[in-house]
């Protein structure tokens, strides 16, 4: 099960063109997929969406075992987690928020700014595809 938040009061919002592309290619490889939802925000197409108190989000990221989000306060709370997470910036948050750099997460993460996606090749999909394998 992976558990997807792409959205951010502060950070923006992942683009849709990368969620569609992440979302079917993990729904084809037979991945259950849930989208992290407050009450006025509607879950990704394919996906169920769930408002998962924090008081609860941590173990139930864990038994997930993935997460792929924007970089925001949630971020935070589940970075001490098992799961691997993967995790997507705007690119001038990623200096000052990087998880790596901040000691928060060090292994079993991967980290990219949208820009930095949107215009890439094949390559980000297929690091991302061999990460949740």
């Amino acid at each position: 099960m992976i558990l997807i938040a792409p959205y951010s009061a502060t950070s923006g919002n992942v683009p849709n063109n990368i969620l569609i592309r992440i979302v079917n290619e993990l729904r084809r490889k037979g991945y259950y997929l849930c989208t992290n939802v407050a009450p006025e925000e509607r879950a990704l197409h394919g996906t169920k969406g769930l408002f998962i108190p924090y008081s609860q989000i941590i173990d139930f990221v864990n038994k997930a075992g993935f997460f792929i989000g924007v970089r925001s306060g949630l971020c935070d709370i589940i970075s001490s987690t098992t799961s691997k997470m993967i995790i997507f910036y705007k690119e001038r948050d990623r200096v000052v928020y990087d998880l790596k750099e901040m000691g928060l997460k060090e292994t079993d993460i991967l980290q990219y700014n949208f820009e930095e996606v949107e215009g890439s090749s094949e390559q980000i999909y297929k690091q991302i595809e061999e990460f949740v394998s």
